[in-house]
């Protein structure tokens, strides 16, 4: 039997049957450390060469920008929520803006798939061609 943290030790945790979790958070660090190398690379280039510095200030300006837009529209969303719980006829509208966002992605995913469809033929007919020409210069000689 195992003693609570008030009787003066700790609860014993339940080891984990899911990894994936931790695997996740381990690439992430992993990118993560990676990025940061590679920052320290660009600066010690950036030293030297002032443009890149420019190059640099700017890229992480960008990521900046990025990331506090990111944060406002989850704060908006949030606040969204919060008000469409009040009143239902909001709740309809966001309901039907989060379809209508849904179906985009889906259809923009279809489009993925025959575009890249389209171009896998494309290369199965330019080999085929390739081939016939191929044969048509043996025959030839």
């Amino acid at each position: 039997m195992t003693k609570t943290r008030e009787q003066g030790r700790k609860r014993k945790q339940p080891k984990s049957q899911d990894t994936d979790g931790e695997e996740k958070k381990v690439k992430n660090d992993e990118q993560q450390k990676s990025e940061q190398q590679e920052e320290g690379r660009e600066k010690e280039e950036a030293i030297v060469d002032p443009e890149r510095m420019k190059i640099l200030e700017a890229r992480k300006e960008r990521k900046r920008k990025k990331n506090e837009q990111q944060k406002n529209e989850q704060q908006e969303k949030g606040r969204e929520t919060e008000e469409a719980i009040v009143d239902p006829e909001r709740m309809k509208i966001l309901e039907a803006r989060k379809e209508r966002k849904r179906k985009k992605k889906e259809k923009k995913r279809e489009n993925k798939l025959t575009r890249n469809e389209k171009h896998e033929k494309r290369g199965e007919q330019r080999r085929a061609e390739a081939i016939e020409r191929a044969e048509e210069a043996k025959e030839e000689k």
